[in-house]
């Protein structure tokens, strides 16, 4: 099963069973049509989430396939409990949003059977079960501070895996790399990791909240 994370103009959005490449930048209609044009199955993942770009409240307006309730990236709470609320008539999904093979697992979907197509149809049918946990916050700090580690091997040519992020490093000045790999072993070996996820944790806890109170119309206080 080939899958992809399409960025519409309104949100990302999943493509799944696909056949060819799907064009980024279209309206999410139009996103959508390419993914059933080439009999894929179209998901809307982490929709209210409060720092990915997502559809929103076009869950229930567009030709979507599934509606992802549960993202174990999204600890805030607030986001993943507003997409099953809002979710209405769509298979519910879970996923772990994985960006290292550590964090694989933590959000899942269950079906009946155990085949790609059995999936599909599972999905067509609004008969999946959703489920996991959300990441923890050793995950993140382990996850930040492995990017910046790597980041520093890619630096100084010692990682030799082509990727966007060494062909941008090489069209910069060396005086600037030089800058960028002390930053990167600054933050891989001090506490700075850690530091930046329990903020940022915050952070995106307070803006989820502002979000579940801005969806059921409560009063904002300045917090």
């Amino acid at each position: 099963m080939i899958g992809e994370e399409i960025s519409s103009k309104e949100g990302e959005i999943l493509g799944l069973f696909l056949q060819e490449k799907v064009n980024p930048g279209l309206s999410a209609e139009e996103t959508i049509e390419q993914i059933h044009s080439q009999d894929g199955i179209a998901i809307a993942p982490h929709p209210y989430s409060g720092h990915c770009s997502c559809v929103a409240d076009k869950i229930n307006t567009l030709k979507f396939d599934g509606i992802e309730v549960f993202n174990s990236l999204h600890r805030d709470g607030y986001s993943n409990a507003i997409a099953l609320e809002k979710c209405n008539g769509h298979a519910k999904l879970g996923g772990s949003d994985a960006h290292a093979s550590f964090m694989i697992g933590n959000g899942y979907t269950l079906f009946n059977g155990s085949y790609q197509e059995d999936f599909r149809s599972s999905i067509k049918d609004r008969k999946t079960i959703y489920g996991g946990n959300v990441a923890s916050i050793m995950d993140f700090v382990y996850y930040g501070a492995r990017v910046a580690y790597e980041s520093s091997k890619t630096i100084l040519k010692l990682n030799r895996v082509d990727c966007p992020m060494s062909a941008r490093i090489s069209r910069v000045s060396d005086s600037r790399k030089m800058s960028y790999f002390l930053g990167c072993l600054a933050f891989a070996f001090t506490p700075l990791p850690v530091v930046c996820t329990l903020l940022g944790d915050r952070v995106l806890k307070h803006k989820g909240r502002r979000m579940w109170k801005e969806t059921h119309n409560f009063p904002l206080r300045n917090e």
